[in-house]
């Protein structure tokens, strides 16, 4: 009740435009701060990759967290890299949204083989860890179905 009196005693005080101008200020001020600039995506994805290199994993988790709220911007090996670091950071469920978002922008794509990477081996002992290997081993004999596996084993 005492916000009500508040509001109403500072609407007597601020003419109606005003209060409109405010909010639509408040408005934009919230959007530019939710998006951001290709540039600036570019720069919290290079913070990360450094982030990585220099083992910081939660910290370059966080920059990948920076970087994804430009969801326009958002490129699927980005969302790759971040379930690694989120992984490493020992944020499982980071990781495995992080391997869902990028699965479900790419009906296509998969990893030739998920038990290779060692920055997701902490996620191995998870039970969503079986469902994300059955779905990359669906996935890869659905695109492969046609391939020349023989003459595939030849080239390697």
């Amino acid at each position: 009740m005492a916000t009500i009196f508040i509001i109403d005693t500072m609407y007597k005080f601020i003419s109606k435009n005003s209060v409109v101008a405010l909010c639509s200020t408040l408005a934009l001020i919230g959007c530019s701060t939710a998006n951001h600039t290709q540039e600036e995506y570019n720069a919290f994805i290079r913070q990360a990759d450094s982030l990585y290199m220099a083992g910081n994993y939660s910290e370059a988790s966080v920059s990948f967290d920076n970087a994804f709220k430009g969801k326009e911007f958002i490129q699927e090996n980005h969302l790759y890299n971040g379930a690694c670091v989120a992984a490493l950071a020992g944020d499982a469920d980071k990781a495995f949204s992080r391997l869902n978002m990028r699965m479900k922008r790419n009906k296509d794509w998969y990893t030739d083989d998920p038990m290779r990477d060692n920055d997701l081996k902490s996620l191995h002992t998870d039970a969503r860890w079986d469902k994300y290997v059955a779905e990359m081993s669906a996935r890869k004999e659905r695109i492969e179905k046609d391939y020349d596996k023989p003459l595939r084993e030849q080239l390697k």
